[in-house]
């Protein structure tokens, strides 16, 4: 089948191709029923002849017609047209995330939106079955009003994505919604830095490097960011699916939390009490400014350290930290864990496991409790509270307990209390007590284990 243009599929008048490839041709096309501009995906002829394809399009297609979310296109419906099968969207305007990219470099807020926007589609998709497995800078849409929207409904070209197909989907293993979640982390990466963590001169090499290589930390390649940010996008491309984020809900949630991290020194802001949910969006006083730089200084350093045992990995569970003040708190208390999840993610030689994980088929907490989370090594605990008002300043606390796996009896307990504006600072002290801690420990085992 030649180009399309001018010709009528169905109601759909043919007005231009918008692209070509291994996957067949895109077109923007005019639903003279509705009076509406959409785009048309005709696809390959071996799609039709294929009962199982054509099975898995339509299924996917009825699953995401069936979603009214603003971050996923709207499908419209599948059809054959001259024997081949088409898929029928919304045409949303706007500039491709890669024009987006191309064209401008983007800020620490712009990526954690659009990031936070695609986290959002995804999680709708996989909520309602649909997987991807071809997300990709050409087919995340921005439009004028700064709405992100997926767009790439239906099979790719896997030849053309290559740099952003996961290592189970590269060996022909089963996939699921965390293979979407590394293509996530590639995206981040690469709107952060400028640079695709795994393009290689061929595709064979790029796929060598999805499959054998850890890209060198964000924070290598500009200083703007964050060991928190640096953990998240690590743990999104963790070579194995059960080391990443288990939904896009969580890389969402573990997005939305790296707004609180200063960009630089800012000018303090009181926060209201009634509010205390906005806590971590608030910079905090200049002082806090200072402890956090210094901090992170340490922190960074931290990052290249390697581990206390040679050739160790350090798997440490962290569980959604409690409140125990107003219920406006609990929303706080759990971006305070999320963020530490995040700063740990970011250190060499630790996994970070987190409570929307699953252990043998049941939650994270059932599998503490029962003892069967046997991967585990520690499991970090805590709890937020207001202890009051100190020369007109209110003030909290952050209790933190670290556990063996298997141990009901906390092996190390710190209490940290700050001001109430200075919660931001406080993700980060915490992560550099627990990784001190642990290094602590695992210097001790392994001083016991090679003593005579």
């Amino acid at each position: 089948m030649g180009n399309l243009v001018g010709e009528k599929l169905g109601h759909y008048r043919i007005i231009e191709q918008l692209g070509v490839g291994g996957m067949g041709e895109v077109y923007r096309a005019r639903d003279e029923r509705h009076g509406r501009d959409v785009v048309v995906r005709v696809l390959p002829k071996e799609y039709s002849d294929d009962p199982v394809l054509l099975k898995g399009l339509e299924r996917d297609a009825r699953a995401a017609a069936g979603l009214d979310h603003p971050n996923v296109v709207n499908v419209h419906g599948v059809g054959i047209h001259g024997g081949r099968p088409c898929v029928v969207t919304d045409h949303v305007a706007g500039q491709s995330l890669r024009e987006a990219m191309d064209s401008r470099t983007l800020s620490n807020r712009q990526v954690i939106d659009i990031g936070s926007q695609i986290a959002s589609g995804l999680a709708a998709a996989h909520d309602a079955g649909v997987i991807y497995l071809g997300l990709d800078p050409t087919n995340v849409v921005i439009t004028d009003d700064g709405v992100v929207t997926l767009c790439g409904i239906g099979p790719v070209d896997v030849a053309g994505q290559r740099e952003y197909m996961p290592p189970e989907h590269l060996r022909g293993d089963p996939v699921d919604q965390r293979s979407d979640i590394f293509a996530l982390g590639v995206l981040l990466y690469e709107m952060l830095t400028g640079l695709s963590p795994f393009r290689r001169v061929t595709p064979q090499d790029s796929e060598a490097a999805i499959l054998t290589e850890d890209p060198p930390l964000v924070s290598q390649n500009t200083s703007r960011v964050t060991p928190a940010f640096d953990g998240v996008i690590r743990r999104c491309l963790h070579k194995r699916p059960e080391d990443r984020f288990q939904s896009a809900h969580s890389v969402r949630s573990a997005l939305q939390t790296l707004v609180t991290v200063p960009e630089g020194p800012s000018r303090s802001r009181r926060l209201p009490r009634v509010a205390p949910i906005l806590l971590a969006a608030v910079p905090a006083v200049v002082a806090a400014v200072v402890a956090f730089g210094l901090l992170h200084m340490g922190y960074r350093a931290m990052l290249h350290n390697r581990p206390a045992v040679a050739g160790a990995v350090v798997r440490i569970a962290v569980m959604p930290f409690q409140s125990h003040g107003e219920a406006d708190d609990r929303e706080t208390s759990i971006r305070v864990s999320d963020e530490i999840s995040s700063r740990l993610a970011a250190v060499n030689g630790f996994v970070v496991v987190t409570s929307d994980d699953r252990v043998g088929g049941a939650d994270l907490d059932t599998e503490m409790v029962s003892g069967r989370a046997k991967s585990i090594d520690y499991v970090l605990r805590g709890s937020l509270e207001r202890i009051g008002v100190k020369e007109g300043e209110e003030w909290v606390r952050v209790r933190s307990q670290l556990f063996r796996r298997d141990q009901t009896d906390p092996l190390w307990t710190e209490s940290v209390d700050h001001q109430a504006d200075d919660i931001p600072a406080l993700p980060a002290e915490i992560a550099t007590l627990v990784v001190g801690e642990i290094q602590r420990l695992e210097s001790l085992g392994k001083d016991l284990r090679d003593s005579p």
